[in-house]
Order: structure tokens, then C-alpha cells, then sequence
């Protein structure tokens, strides 16, 4: 039982640690995290849609 345990602590660690390397590697890379990523996907998607529509060509 005492390995159950602790193999369970060691998941629960390594998936906060994971978290938290996520977090720390978007913010290094200026990638949005939090209420801004999901207004950031908007506004990419809707740039490429306005370029596709009012090409220059």
C-alpha cells in the first residue's frame, strides 16, 4: 500500500510540474496564456480570414 502512495504523490507531482513548465515555457516564448490565449486564437483566425478575402492579387 505505502507504494501506491507514493507513486500516486510522484503522478500527482509530476502533472503540476508539467503545468507549471507549460506556463513558464509560454511565457518565455511571449505565447498568451490565460483569458488572453483564447482572444489571441480569435483574432489569428480572423486576420487569416481577412487576408484570404481582401488578397491584393
Amino acid at each position: 500500500m505505502v507504494w501506491l502512495a507514493i507513486l500516486v504523490i510522484g503522478l500527482v507531482v509530476l502533472y503540476f510540474g508539467a503545468l507549471i513548465a507549460s506556463y513558464i515555457y509560454k511565457r518565455k516564448h511571449n505565447i498568451p496564456v490565460g483569458e488572453c490565449a483564447h482572444c489571441a486564437k480569435r483574432k489569428q483566425r480572423l486576420v487569416k480570414e481577412y487576408r484570404k478575402a481582401y488578397n491584393k492579387n
